[in-house]
C-alpha cells in the first residue's frame, strides 16, 4: 500500500510542478503582454497629440489640457498665437523638405526661450486645403 502511495505521491508531484511551471510562463506571458500594450497606448496617445514633423503638442492636445490648465492655474495665463506669414512660398520656392526644416528650426528656437512652465504647440499649417468636388 505504501508503494501506491509513493507512486501516487511522485506522480502528483510531477504534475504539480508541471502546473506551476505552466502557471509561472502564462504569468510571464501576461505581464510581457500587458507591458507591451501599456507602451503601445502610450505611443499612440503621443502621436495622437504631437505633431509628427516638430514633435510639439498639437492643436488636439491643446483642446484637451487647456482647460485643466486653466483651472489649476495659481496666477494669470497668457495665451499667444505665432504665424508664420506667406509660409505657402517657401514651400513652393524651396521644397516642403525645406519647408519642414524651418519649421523645426523655428520650434526648437521657440522651446529654448520658454524661459517659464509653459507650452509651445503647433496649432497647424498655413496652408489651407479645400476637398475638390
Amino acid at each position: 500500500m505504501t508503494a501506491i502511495y509513493s507512486k501516487l505521491f511522485n506522480e502528483i508531484a510531477i504534475y504539480l510542478i508541471f502546473l506551476l511551471i505552466t502557471i509561472f510562463l502564462l504569468a510571464t506571458f501576461i505581464y510581457v503582454l500587458r507591458k507591451k500594450e501599456q507602451q503601445t497606448i502610450h505611443t499612440l496617445e503621443f502621436k495622437a497629440e504631437h505633431d509628427s514633423l516638430t514633435e510639439l503638442p498639437n492643436r488636439y492636445y491643446l483642446e484637451n489640457h487647456f482647460k485643466s490648465q486653466t483651472i489649476k492655474a495659481t496666477s494669470s495665463i497668457s495665451l499667444l498665437f505665432i504665424d508664420l506669414d506667406n509660409f505657402k512660398n517657401v514651400n513652393d520656392t524651396f521644397g516642403h523638405h525645406i519647408g519642414d526644416k524651418l519649421l523645426i528650426q523655428v520650434a526648437d528656437r521657440l522651446k529654448q526661450q520658454l524661459s517659464v512652465k509653459g507650452d509651445i504647440i503647433r496649432f497647424g499649417g498655413d496652408e489651407i486645403r479645400r476637398a475638390a468636388g
